[in-house]
């Protein structure tokens, strides 16, 4: 199943589940960036499971679930990280959507556990806004104008 729906693709042993996603199927969600695991632009829930689809063989999902962001119908996640200056040029965003959505679904208490928590100036690693808005807000909060 991908994004809720059958689909058959025949590939290489050798071929990854991004290089399918992406060549094969012609989905531009997940994004091929470091292809060793360290940047999460290809980001995808494996049978609900967030998992990087440049370390995983094509052939390993045979008869598994895979959702790409372009199946989340979360609207609202979505929305936020534009409103809130939730992605930097947006190249990494689908990654970052994919696992707030896995994080969201499976910990639905961490909403109300971060909900109002604020981040001061003598913590800058915390929170970083990102966007035109952002850099306003950073400024703000680290006493920059």
């Amino acid at each position: 199943m991908l994004n809720g729906e059958l689909r058959t693709v025949y590939t290489k042993p050798s071929e990854t589940l991004l290089f399918v996603l992406r060549d094969r199927l012609g989905l531009t969600g997940p994004k091929r960036v470091c292809e060793n695991g360290d940047c999460g632009a290809c980001t995808v829930l494996l049978s609900g499971k967030p998992v990087k689809a440049c370390l995983i063989l094509a052939v390993e999902v045979q008869g598994l679930s895979v959702q790409t962001v372009e199946g989340i119908e979360d609207q609202n996640l979505k929305k936020a990280f534009v409103e809130e200056g939730g992605f930097q040029c947006g190249f990494c965003t689908s990654g970052f959507i994919t696992l707030t959505h896995s994080i969201f679904r499976d910990f639905p208490e961490i909403l109300e556990t971060c909900a109002g928590v604020q981040v001061t100036r003598g913590s800058p690693g915390l929170w970083l806004p990102t966007g035109k808005r952002g850099k306003r807000d950073r400024n703000k909060l680290y006493g920059h104008s």
